[in-house]
């Protein structure tokens, strides 16, 4: 990667981070004009639905929890290891974002879908299902 920033002289656009303090990565959301998430395998997804959440457009690929996470809300390409259909993508979105009441709308959906409280009495409810099954048996 270095390597290919080095020679293609792309030093000053190209930024490789280890890890971000909560404020910096909120600070990189709140100024980036398109969030790109090329994952070949997510557990859960959340980094397109933290961008999503300060309005960001998205494009993610399709593999496994991602478009089920997204709720298919996002801007997807495929296949996930397309370089050509990611930049495609990241084209199309850079010239026709969604407008900003689509922003808003999206941020309203997964606030409401994943709200801690939610979380925790699906949680608490889960737990509790398990509990009354084991009493039956």
């Amino acid at each position: 990667m270095l390597k290919y920033i080095k020679e293609y002289i792309l030093s000053n656009r190209v930024h490789l981070i280890d890890s971000l303090s909560e404020t910096d990565k909120n600070n990189l959301y709140r100024n980036a004009d398109l969030f790109v998430s090329p994952s070949l395998h997510e557990g859960f997804g959340r980094t397109p639905i933290e961008a999503s959440m300060f309005k960001i457009p998205v494009i993610t690929s399709r593999e496994t929890s991602l478009p089920e996470v997204t709720m298919e809300l996002v801007n997807y390409y495929e296949p996930a290891r397309d370089v050509e259909a990611l930049a495609e993508a990241i084209i199309k979105v850079l010239k026709n974002p969604p407008s900003e009441e689509e922003l808003s709308r999206i941020k309203c959906i997964y606030e409401n879908k994943y709200k801690s409280e939610s979380i925790a009495q699906n949680y608490y409810d889960l737990c509790k299902s398990f509990i009354g099954k084991n009493k039956q048996e």
